[in-house]
């Protein structure tokens, strides 16, 4: 009596369709399976895209130095012929100037310290580099961060 119970609480039944040949399981509990993770992947990849831009050349560094990771940054990625792009998106030093100044209310408001990230093209010119250094420095943004290539291992730092 107690086996019947139990065989009555299964999560999936079999049930012959025809007499002597094994049971199978249904297509569809599987193809629900296969989408949902296919759904997560996609999610996950989307998520883990950089905002970086791809053409920035970055400029090679002898020493790989540790940092800790802070909650929010800003990318700014100064192209090789002057342009400024953020988040995909290019930006005059006007759009820049304010986006900063946005981007620290909001850092403030939700109790988080915000860093600038910038990605300086290896072949651009001191001037510009010191232009975003001080929009941020007057946005009230303290913590600048210049990325560089490493040597060794060819990847950004």
């Amino acid at each position: 009596m107690q086996h019947m119970q139990l065989k009555s609480r299964t999560a999936i039944r079999f049930n012959p369709k025809i007499p002597g040949k094994p049971a199978t399981p249904g297509v569809a509990p599987l193809v629900d399976i296969v989408f949902l993770l296919i759904c997560f992947y996609l999610f996950v990849t989307q998520s883990l895209q950089s905002l970086d831009e791809r053409s920035v050349a970055l400029p090679i560094i002898q020493q790989s130095q540790s940092q800790e990771l802070l909650p929010a940054e800003i990318v700014i990625n100064l192209l090789e012929d002057g342009s400024v792009v953020v988040a995909h998106e290019p930006m005059s030093m006007n759009e820049l100037a304010m986006h900063l100044r946005e981007s620290k209310r909001y850092a403030m408001d939700i109790g988080q310290e915000l860093r600038v990230v910038i990605r300086a093209d290896r072949n651009q010119t001191f001037d510009k580099l010191d232009t975003l250094m001080d929009l941020s420095r007057r946005a009230g943004l303290d913590m600048i961060i210049l990325r560089a290539q490493d040597q060794d291992r060819g990847g950004s730092r």
